[in-house]
């Protein structure tokens, strides 16, 4: 097996900045690494979300967590990191990647679908591909795998390899030379999307892979509550912004049954704030800009009863 990330310039890579990810290699928040990065960057695999948020430095300036899942929802061990204090300090929300999660079939390359009686995958993709299983692949027997990735890299064993497939992302083939896709799309449910959030050490760093600089228009408002029962609507309602989604999770101090509010905001069409313009143009033509707004509208929360803090815009 041959282990390649990508095929690019050695000399590149080491001036290239790295972005830490979920891993192993070939995971589905690897491709969505890929797909927003491609080869200006290197990848580094972590084992947990936690291992990913504790990674950034300024060796490790970026990175990508899974958000939520359009069938599963929220990532909450995500959510729980965003309680930190380094987040909105040293670690902030810089982007935002939609993935759609779409099962391959993969095989060593030479090895036929009828060559094939057993298939390997997490027992989450496996239970996920029901449908195409049964059509195509009746009499193969399931093997659960630690993740897909490992799914892929077990078709390298002599044990597997000859008579075996693995339900995977694409990704897999381009990291490991020897396996081809016999069939795309195998999950049952075409409508999975997975969405998920790059991070990075400041707001001013320069993302690779994009010219573009200018807003558009999301930003993350983290609210702490400092009382017992806060009033949440009349606290998003100063904001006097365009709230897009609210995620709480408990406060991770030694009050309990505190809350913390994870509140998303955008700009809205023609929208007015407080006397303050919510425009996509760009400050070089007289506008104010999106980070400027953010700002404003958190100096209007009461920090008597709030502790808020801006931890990702873009």
């Amino acid at each position: 097996m041959n282990n390649r990330e990508e095929d690019v310039d050695p000399g590149a890579i080491r001036h290239s900045p790295a972005v830490a990810f979920l891993g192993p290699l070939g995971t589905y928040t690897h491709q969505a690494a890929y797909n927003r990065f491609s080869t200006s960057v290197t990848y580094e695999a972590k084992n947990s979300i936690a291992g990913v948020f504790e990674s950034l430095s300024s060796t490790i300036p970026l990175a990508v967590i899974p958000k939520e899942n359009s069938i599963f929802g929220s990532v909450v061990e995500t959510y729980d990191q965003l309680r930190s204090k380094a987040v909105g300090s040293t670690v902030f929300i810089r982007g935002e990647i939609s993935l759609a999660v779409q099962h391959c079939l993969l095989v060593r390359k030479g090895i036929r679908l009828e060559n094939v009686t057993r298939v390997l995958s997490h027992e989450q993709a496996l239970g996920q591909c029901t449908q195409f299983l049964s059509e195509k692949l009746p009499n193969a027997k399931t093997v659960k795998m630690p993740s897909t990735a490992s799914a892929a890299t077990a078709l390298f064993e002599p044990e597997y390899g000859s008579t075996s497939a693995a339900i995977c992302s694409k990704i897999c083939v381009n990291l490991f030379e020897g396996l081809e896709v016999l069939f795309e799309g195998v999950q049952n449910e075409k409508s999975n999307f997975t969405n998920f959030w790059v991070l990075a050490t400041s707001l001013d760093l320069p993302l690779p892979g994009t010219s573009s600089t200018k807003d558009s228009g999301r930003a993350i408002i983290r609210l702490a509550s400092l009382t017992e029962a806060p009033d949440v609507l009349s606290t998003l309602a100063s904001l006097g912004l365009f709230v897009n989604r609210i995620d709480r999770r408990p406060y991770a101090g030694d009050i309990p049954f505190r809350d913390i509010y994870f509140v998303e905001v955008s700009k809205h069409a023609d929208r007015v704030v407080n006397g303050i313009e919510s425009s996509s143009k760009p400050i070089e033509n007289g506008e104010i800009r999106w980070r400027d707004v953010v700002e404003s509208a958190i100096r209007r929360i009461d920090s008597g009863k709030w502790e808020a803090r801006m931890i990702g815009i873009w």
